[in-house]
């Protein structure tokens, strides 16, 4: 048995799936990355107009509002209107910039935790005893008097807002871009008129990342001024891949596109596995049976001669072993005459 798994059938084969598995983990890599782009495309695709929905919910909502005279007069109506705004739709973050892409509403994002002020001593505490660590390198800032407090953790490259209520300190995690680029704006709102589609993903970016880009809608909005309003697609469901765009058996997710795709690459492997081990057998049963002639003649059975079925270089092996196989019994035969000839005498 030992012999048999040394033979030539299995290190071919074994060359065979090694190769087969490199082949397979390398075509993972693209199979992921048109995974990826597919969902992400499908979702802006699917979510070209949510702005636009969005703007017009939003402008209904302020008319009920005094019409604002000043800036400040924005500011405050958009700190009433816009959480519970936000709220319609908790699968996307909305944003309202201005022409600039400096976000005006909302600057902080979910309520982390609160701590009753009879409680509160320092901000560095209040994170503590909420498992929350900050860095050395903190800049705690009064935007309000005495009312509203960020702490902006630079090490972590994190800012939090502290809201001062009657009875209790609020935390919220805070935005992290004071400003977006406002050009892949312009360019998605421009393509969207022009076009009524969008032909390819276009990224903008995360007000809650230094970094990060993702997908997203866009409509133009005028209150006081002229504003967008900035939805991005993602919300907080995922970090680093698309989410669902289509609901029931037409949902298309990445993981579902990705448990599709490395199954059925599964399957291809163990196939042409398989099938090539089948192969690998039937092109080496001819070794094996040349294998066993040439045993069987080193045994004394001369009469052996290896099957010739056609010119391949196996077969012309065979015919090589077979002339020599001739040659040395007209050897042998010639030897035995001679030794006859030799006792006669």
């Amino acid at each position: 048995m030992r012999g048999f798994f040394r033979s030539f059938y299995w290190k071919i084969s074994a060359i065979f799936l090694v190769l087969l598995l490199i082949l397979g983990v390398v075509l993972i890599f693209p199979l992921v990355h048109f995974a990826l782009e597919f969902s992400t495309e499908l979702d802006q695709k699917q979510n070209q107009y949510l702005a636009r929905d969005l703007a017009v919910e939003f402008k209904k909502i302020m008319e009920r509002f005094p019409p604002p005279k000043s800036s400040l007069d924005f500011d405050a109506t958009i700190d009433t209107v816009f959480p519970h705004f936000t709220g319609m739709n908790p699968t996307v973050k909305i944003y309202l910039l201005d022409d600039e892409g400096n976000i005006r509403a909302p600057l902080m994002q979910k309520l982390m935790f609160r701590v009753e002020l009879s409680q509160f001593k320092n901000f560095t505490q209040a994170f503590a005893s909420n498992e929350i660590s900050l860095s050395q390198r903190v800049d705690i800032l009064m935007t309000k008097k005495d009312k509203e407090w960020r702490i902006i953790d630079k090490d972590n490259d994190r800012m939090y807002i502290a809201r001062k209520g009657k009875d209790s300190f609020y935390f919220y995690e805070g935005i992290q871009r004071w400003k977006v680029d406002v050009e892949p704006v312009k360019q998605f709102i421009v393509t969207l008129g022009q076009r009524n589609t969008l032909e390819k993903p276009i990224y903008g970016d995360h007000p809650l990342s230094r970094h990060r880009q993702n997908t997203f809608s866009a409509a133009e909005i005028s209150i006081i001024e002229p504003m967008y309003l900035y939805v991005v697609l993602d919300g907080e469901r995922h970090d680093s891949i698309i989410a669902a765009v289509k609901e029931n058996f037409n949902r298309v997710t990445v993981s579902s596109i990705l448990q599709i795709a490395i199954g059925n690459q599964i399957l291809v492997f163990i196939f042409i596995g398989i099938i090539g081990l089948v192969l690998f057998f039937l092109l080496t049963k001819h070794l094996r049976e040349m294998t066993t002639v040439v045993r069987k003649f080193e045994r004394g059975d001369f009469r052996q001669r290896i099957a010739v079925k056609s010119n391949s270089e196996i077969d012309q092996l065979g015919i090589a072993f077979n002339e020599m196989a001739s040659t040395i019994v007209a050897n042998m035969d010639a030897l035995k005459e001679n030794d006859r000839l030799r006792r006669k005498q």
